[in-house]
């Protein structure tokens, strides 16, 4: 953790968002519990933020609610179990796997100065196409890491 959290740190970006997610209620659940203390999450997005900070960036923590059940596009809302990994938007046709559209909306509540999201049906496309292209700049291994 101190690792990646010092390369993200060094690696030339102004800001970094994340979810502010509340471990303490989301270890609650039995099934999940081990697999979230294991992840270290908290401890990681703690290291980034305090290695961030002192080397001038920002770290915008948003509210994690319904990220990953929001339409990046459209706003619509779509009821779906963890299994699911695509995100098929019924509403505007929007298929995205189901972590990608998340961190669409987060990096979408992050510029927004976490204020809510857009509400349902306002076209956001333009925000939508500049956050899949400032995540396109992100590290390619990243992601494959699956480091939070």
């Amino acid at each position: 953790m101190h690792k990646l959290s010092t390369e993200l740190a060094k690696a030339g970006y102004t800001s970094f968002a994340v979810e502010n997610l509340h471990i303490q209620n989301m270890e609650k659940n039995h099934r999940l519990a081990q697999s979230i203390h294991n992840a270290s999450w908290n401890r990681f997005i703690n290291f980034l933020s305090y290695k961030a900070e002192s080397a001038g960036m920002k770290v915008i923590k948003v509210d994690a609610r319904n990220t990953t059940k929001e339409c990046s596009n459209c706003g619509n809302m779509l009821e779906m179990p963890l299994s699911v990994r695509e995100y098929n938007c019924g509403l505007c046709g929007l298929r995205l796997d189901r972590d990608v559209n998340a961190s669409i909306n987060i990096l979408n509540r992050a510029r927004e100065g976490h204020s809510r999201s857009h509400a349902q049906g306002e076209d956001v496309r333009p925000q939508r196409e500049a956050a899949l292209g400032e995540l396109i700049t992100y590290p390619a291994n990243a992601g494959e890491a699956n480091y939070l």
